[in-house]
This record gives structure tokens, C-alpha cells and sequence, in this order.
């Protein structure tokens, strides 16, 4: 499993998370080393994560409350709204096409970490200029 963050300007470097993720687990591969440290070198911070079960748990939520983290408040379900996922849908378009594919997870996970760094930040900023558009218009499946 990959673990990714996406700002208007930057971009989080990918954690490769080894096996399922639980809550404490998810605080100290991700939310500190990764997250925090990526946080404080912005002014302005609203945190949109999904609902999967470790982003949700009540320790984790005290984690962004002690944090002093906002959250974006998030549908479950909702993956059109997502620009982390339309940039993911990228990769893995891009992945597609790669002949030979990996046949091991390291040499995956190296194409992964190479189409990802590869993303113009100028489209991952296009993305997040379509939403209010696109969820004006109900039409979410047009990005």
C-alpha cells in the first residue's frame, strides 16, 4: 500500500506502508514523520483525508485536535471529489502501459515513485481549480 499528500504547490514524498495499517501505525509511519513535518512549512492548512477505518479512529482524531490540525469534513464514498485519487488514476493509467510490468514489489515501487514524481505540479493545481466547477455543476466523473 502507498500512503501520498497533495498541495496546491507541493506534494508529500510517498511512505510505502509494508502491511495493513491500524491507527498507531498510521500516527507513527505517516502522520508524524510524514505529515507534521510537511504541515508546518505551510501558512494556511485544511487536512482532507479519506474515511478509511485508521484515519477515523478516535486517536487519531485526537491526534489532529492536539495537532491543532483542521479537517476538511469528507463524504464517505466520495472518491470523484478526490484530487489525490484523479492523480493517482494517473499513475496507475501510466503503470498500465509500462511493458515489462514490475515483477517485484521494490522494482513497483520504484515505477510508482517515478510516474508520481513525474505528475506535473501544474496539473495537480489544475485539478484542485476544476473542483468548485465540477461540483457546481454535479458532474463529477468530468475530471
Amino acid at each position: 500500500m502507498v500512503w501520498s499528500g497533495i498541495g496546491y504547490h507541493s506534494r508529500v514524498p510517498l511512505v510505502r506502508i509494508a502491511s495493513t495499517l491500524k491507527s498507531q501505525r498510521f500516527i507513527s509511519e505517516v502522520l508524524e514523520p510524514v505529515v507534521l513535518p510537511y504541515l508546518q512549512g505551510l501558512v494556511t492548512v485544511i487536512f482532507q483525508q479519506d474515511n478509511a477505518r485508521p484515519h477515523v479512529t478516535r486517536i487519531v482524531q485526537m491526534f489532529f485536535v492536539n495537532h491543532q490540525i483542521e479537517l476538511l469534513p469528507w463524504m464517505v464514498r466520495s472518491p470523484d471529489l478526490s484530487v489525490i485519487e484523479n492523480t493517482w488514476s494517473m499513475v496507475a493509467q501510466r503503470l498500465t502501459q509500462i511493458t515489462p510490468p514490475a515483477s517485484t514489489p521494490d522494482q513497483l515501487w520504484q515505477l510508482v515513485e517515478a510516474d508520481w514524481s513525474a505528475i506535473p505540479q501544474e496539473h495537480i493545481q489544475s485539478l484542485f481549480e476544476s473542483m468548485p466547477r465540477c461540483v457546481g455543476s454535479g458532474d463529477l466523473q468530468q475530471w
